[in-house]
């Protein structure tokens, strides 16, 4: 809400005669509105706004400081019409959010902004749960996984969307519980025809796992409620024939990183380029988890941050705790106060109105892999997956042990003694491995590039 002077005669606390009388101003000078205040804050908790529109329209407001000089408000109900608030209710409002600042919840309006959402996706689950059919079954479970904040969740709604709700919507709107495997089957044939063995086992997983989802929603209280009713008797895409999808082996030689991590190194200046950085500094971090990172999850008195991985069956993300170092502590403290500067709460975004997204920074190499195929300097195209297998070999290659590159990089960790009884953060072990590649990493980008056929030949040579 932007900062306006208050105007216009009222008294020092509003009575509901004066909201019903008040007029609108008539002065385009005045902004194009009149805001009058109930009161003043109480001891820095918020105070009650009126805003009194040109056409005569008055909404209720709540304004609060964020504790760094900045001021917010966030509307709160309109105050006119048979919706409208009356004082008396807007005064209970405003109490209700004073005390949720008292007990902690310093920004009430990102508060509120986050139940709306979850009203509103509430109410969305509600109307395609009543449908129950195959299209709002594959709705309910993307939208389970956007909540669960799976890193999979965009690539699962995409495949569902393109290759079965648009490629065959006759099937997407039939029942659920009437869908057969032969169906399944003919949406999996036409990808498998085309070539797409992947995306044809990827779109069998995920209609799989939305039936299983659904088939034990009345007895599993972390499936949503409105998963719930669709009168399944079993699960059609477990009787499809399995596509085995294919698991990426790419893995970039040493030669292949002198060409590379420079290449990385001599982007433009951007939040993508850091964030790449970033992610290698760390051993090769997953970005989709990186990305992820906000301000309040930054310790730069222990140089430390704090990712949350949600990968897998976990119903909470696991929270993976990294050190900070040398370059990577460089480029998280720059972008921490850039962000506080910008009133974002990610530590990566452009422009501070939202996260950097993931194809962004894939992009980038992508670009990085073109040039350099072109350039004979690596011997095939590679992914930024690619990358992230990379940096384990390496790290194996420096002596880093399995258990500890595990730690570090948040897999293979689902066993019965790290779930209950390992609970040591391996921070000492972590920072060895880091410094120990971050020091081969700043050597690699030193070294001289070389292409990789005069290398093979050298090698056939000898």
């Amino acid at each position: 809400m932007a900062e306006r002077k208050e105007i216009g005669a009222a008294p020092k606390k509003l009575t509901q005669e004066f909201v019903n009388a008040v007029p609108p101003p008539a002065d385009k000078s005045e902004g194009g509105s009149r805001w009058y205040s109930d009161g003043e804050a109480d001891k820095g908790l918020g105070q009650l706004l009126l805003r009194v529109g040109r056409a005569g329209t008055k909404r209720w407001y709540f304004r609060y400081p964020l504790g760094d000089g900045r001021r917010r408000g966030v509307p709160i109900g309109p105050a006119d019409g048979k919706a409208g608030l009356t004082l008396a209710a807007a005064r209970k409002v405003r109490d209700d959010l004073r005390n949720a600042r008292r007990h902690g919840d310093r920004d009430v309006g990102a508060t509120l902004k986050a139940q709306a959402i979850a009203e509103k996706a509430k109410k969305v689950a509600e109307k395609l749960a009543a449908e129950k059919t195959l299209q709002s079954l594959l709705d309910l479970y993307g939208a389970h996984l956007t909540a669960q904040g799976k890193s999979s969740a965009k690539d699962a709604k995409n495949i569902m969307r393109l290759h079965l709700s648009e490629a065959h919507p006759a099937i997407a709107r039939k029942p659920a519980a009437t869908i057969t495997p032969q169906e399944i089957t003919s949406a999996m044939r036409r990808l498998v025809e085309a070539g797409k063995d992947r995306t044809a086992g990827k779109l069998r997983s995920c209609i799989a796992a939305a039936y299983t989802m659904a088939l034990h929603a009345e007895t599993d209280a972390h499936a949503p409620a409105a998963m719930r009713g669709f009168a399944l008797t079993g699960n059609p895409a477990l009787a499809t024939k399995a596509i085995p999808i294919g698991v990426r082996e790419r893995n970039l030689s040493e030669t292949e990183l002198r060409a590379v991590l420079p290449a990385i190194g001599a982007l433009p200046d951007s939040v993508h380029k850091d964030a790449l950085m970033v992610a290698l500094l760390l051993g090769g971090q997953r970005p989709t988890q990186l990305l992820r990172l906000r301000v309040d999850e930054v310790d730069l008195q222990a140089g430390s941050i704090l990712l949350r991985d949600p990968k897998g069956k976990r119903s909470t993300p696991r929270l993976h705790a990294l050190p900070l170092s040398g370059e990577a502590l460089r480029i998280v403290k720059r972008l921490h106060k850039r962000s506080l500067d910008l009133g974002a709460p990610w530590i990566f975004t452009a422009t501070g109105t939202h996260q950097l997204g993931i194809e962004e920074v894939s992009k980038s190499i992508a670009g990085i892999s073109e040039k350099l195929l072109s350039a004979k300097t690596i011997d095939s195209a590679f992914t930024l997956g690619d990358m992230r297998r990379t940096c384990e070999t390496q790290l194996a290659a420096l002596g880093v042990s399995k258990d500890v590159r595990a730690q570090l990089l948040s897999h293979g960790l689902s066993g019965v003694q790290q779930r209950h009884y390992d609970k040591h953060e391996y921070m000492p072990e972590k920072k060895k491995a880091l410094v120990a590649w971050t020091k081969k990493m700043t050597a690699l980008m030193k070294a001289k590039p070389q292409k990789v056929a005069a290398k093979r030949a050298k090698r056939a040579a000898a």
